[in-house]
């Protein structure tokens, strides 16, 4: 039995007007590791963080993974070659823990093509951009999942409770 999958209209914008408040998980490259640690308290939602120049333009991702394989570096059993060690141990501001290849989306565009691109990306959250590069939000997988619920409606899901 072959089901057609329901289109969901809408766009970035219209999922994130959605979005109660929350903070967005920012630091500027030259932070300090301290001040990534500050960031991630902050921002509970998040297990990343958006790196950012002076101008507030988006320049990566740092993921709370690295933050603790730096910081707890001496608790982990993977075996790290001579180079990674050092890297690891030396590293001491966000620009150290950047990873430029993520995902992030447009304001204007739309759900659908957001999600697929999550889903190839195995993203949970990303941030949302103006034209121009600035940050100016983000969406997590469970915005995603709350918008095609509203615009679905819970009936359609099959879940009787």
């Amino acid at each position: 039995m072959s089901e057609t999958r329901a289109k969901i209209k809408g766009s970035i914008k219209d999922v994130m007007q959605r979005i109660h408040e929350r903070v967005l998980p920012t630091v500027i490259e030259t932070a300090r590791l301290d001040e990534l640690i500050d960031a991630f308290e902050r921002s509970r939602h998040s297990r990343i963080l958006y790196a950012v120049d002076a101008d507030n333009k988006f320049l990566g991702i740092i993921d709370v993974k690295d933050i603790s394989r730096h910081l707890l570096f001496h608790y982990n059993e993977t075996k790290l070659g001579s180079r990674e060690l050092i890297r690891l141990v030396t590293s001491e501001y966000a620009k150290d823990f950047i990873k430029k290849e993520s995902c992030s989306a447009l304001i204007e565009e739309t759900y659908e093509s957001v999600l697929e691109q999550m889903f190839k990306h195995g993203a949970d959250e990303i941030p949302v951009l103006s034209e121009n590069g600035e940050i100016i939000g983000d969406i997590t997988i469970i915005d995603m999942i709350e918008y095609y619920v509203y615009k679905t409606g819970r009936d359609k899901l099959g879940i009787h409770l």
